[in-house]
């Protein structure tokens, strides 16, 4: 019978990077925090542990860039919440409705339309190709000068001093290359999982509220095969099961549900989620038998986990001078606030749905700092 556990030898990790500002976490809030903080002049190293940067709205085919207006025709948000949603369509020639592609209302491309004729064309808002995205992201993180490394995933955080409250200098990360440090003088968690907080001892919550859920891309060909006349367009499948908006298991929640912050569960929701998908195919195609309906672009891996509204640890930020974060923690509340409440609230968005790119806005400062002062929070 195997041991319950086995000592791993103790050895000394080589520093791989350094930066000013290491963003662990490559989803649009990620990349607008290394954007912000290249752009501020500091140098950047961007860690995601997938292989693509857009985090769900690429690898996760969550590809609707919600509305940055109040629905009465005025802008409220600017900055990088618009530049990024006006790059997510930059290279979209026509709309496909059916895969879930349309630009911004010509309303909000017109400097001079009134808040009348933009409240008549339509939110401010776009759905967008998950790879074009994903592509133009890279380009513009590339652009701007942060450094990326993929397949790369922090699994421990080491302190400047060995005390509780030192400021953090080092990330430990493994990837291809193996077990490394990273050194940093500031640190953003943008891994969606709190993976950072969790890491260095801050409170955090897991909550077994996940349901099986999947966004996926299906292709129908009428006359049994691609090409063939009649082919219809891709189209943008969206599944879930019931979900509780409040973030628990009632208001009509059908589980079965999952935590997603340890191996086991996290494959259980993955597999429960693709059986939603081979059921979903089989659906469309008793509905057409004589259309070839082939599935393709299934979100990436782990990706799907988070696609329920609720997060895996749902931290509750009371200080994190610690952490040593260059963002605001108020910016991060409400990033975590809007990201738990959003994704699935019934059309027509209401006025707080607004809120859920204010992270993006959010300046990112990046100041001299001691061991005796470790705080970078305004």
């Amino acid at each position: 019978m195997h041991p319950a556990t086995i000592r791993e030898p103790a050895r000394d990790l080589r520093v791989a990077e350094s930066a000013d500002v290491v963003v662990a976490g490559g989803g649009v809030a990620g990349i607008a925090a290394a954007v912000a903080a290249a752009r501020s002049g500091a140098s950047v190293l961007l860690l995601e542990r997938t292989c693509t940067p857009g985090g769900l709205a690429t690898a996760g085919n969550v590809a609707i860039y919600l509305p940055i207006c109040d629905g009465r025709g005025r802008q409220v948000l600017g900055g990088l919440a618009e530049e990024l949603l006006r790059l997510s369509v930059a290279d979209l020639r026509r709309e496909v409705p059916a895969a879930g592609f349309f630009r911004e209302p010509a309303a909000w491309r017109d400097p001079a339309a009134t808040p009348g004729e933009r409240a008549k064309g339509g939110r401010f808002q776009t759905g967008f190709d998950p790879a074009a995205f994903s592509l133009a992201l890279e380009a513009l993180l590339l652009r701007e000068g942060v450094r990326i490394l993929y397949d790369t995933r922090v699994c421990a955080i080491a302190r400047a001093i060995a005390r509780d409250g030192a400021a953090i200098s080092h990330l430990v990360v493994e990837n291809k290359s193996g077990r490394a440090a990273v050194a940093c003088r500031a640190v953003v968690d943008a891994t969606g999982d709190a993976d950072v907080c969790f890491l260095a001892g801050e409170r955090t919550e897991s909550l077994a509220t996940n349901v099986p859920a999947c966004w996926y891309y299906a292709a129908t060909a009428a006359g049994g095969g691609a090409g063939g006349s009649g082919e219809s367009p891709v189209r943008l499948r969206y599944l879930s099961n019931p979900y509780d908006k409040d973030a628990g298991t009632g208001g009509g929640a059908a589980g079965p549900f999952f935590r997603g912050d340890d191996a086991a569960g996290l494959t259980a929701q993955l597999l429960a989620s693709r059986d939603r998908v081979r059921a979903d195919l089989a659906k469309l195609r008793a509905e057409r038998p004589e259309a070839d309906v082939q599935p393709f672009a299934l979100p990436s891996a782990y990706q799907q986990l988070l696609l329920y509204a609720c997060m895996v640890r749902c931290f509750f930020i009371c200080h994190l001078d610690n952490l040593r974060f260059a963002v605001p923690a108020q910016a991060l509340c409400i990033l975590l606030h809007c990201i738990c409440k959003i994704f699935f609230l019934d059309f027509p968005y209401t006025e707080h749905c607004d809120l859920h790119m204010f992270f993006l806005s959010v300046p990112i400062q990046v100041q001299p700092f001691s061991n005796t002062n470790s705080s970078l929070i305004p």
